[in-house]
């Protein structure tokens, strides 16, 4: 299940709720069928790249050949949305937990952060040229349990 939260920017109001899109590639092309998901992959891909790229072309010191660069390294990965410190916050509190239920252990938490100052060494130089702001954060595929 997804827990999914709405809210209107007229309105200010709010609603949370459940959604299940199953658990795994398999639940969800058995839900939904395969050119569901494959269409949904499309859709979020090209979004995602798409925002990439335009942060990079919104700050004046990046380059044309920058965001070009970002865009065809671009490969889509597992994203976690960035926003406030209730955001990070959030991620902080998922990570911990998976660490506390043993789910994810403290190597694998450092190895995490080791290949993320890693991917984010590769992102800042692109084209020999630095990028102003980084990719997101990606967290670990959660195991199942």
């Amino acid at each position: 299940m997804t827990t999914i939260t709405v809210k209107s920017k007229k309105t200010a109001r709010e609603i949370t709720f459940e959604k299940d899109f199953g658990s795994s590639l398999e639940e969800a092309v058995a839900r939904f069928t395969e050119d569901v998901v494959f269409s949904a992959f499309l859709t979020k891909s090209a979004a995602h790249v798409t925002s990439v790229v335009r942060n990079i072309l919104d700050k004046d010191e990046n380059s044309i050949e920058v965001a070009e660069a970002a865009a065809e390294k671009y490969v889509p990965g597992v994203v976690l949305r960035r926003g406030g410190s209730a955001s990070r916050q959030k991620a902080f509190e998922v990570i911990a937990d998976r660490v506390n239920s043993g789910e994810m252990s403290i190597e694998e938490l450092t190895a995490m952060i080791a290949e993320r100052k890693a991917v984010e060494a590769e992102a800042v130089e692109v084209a020999g040229e630095t990028v102003a702001e980084p990719a997101p954060t990606p967290l670990p595929k959660k195991r199942k349990r």
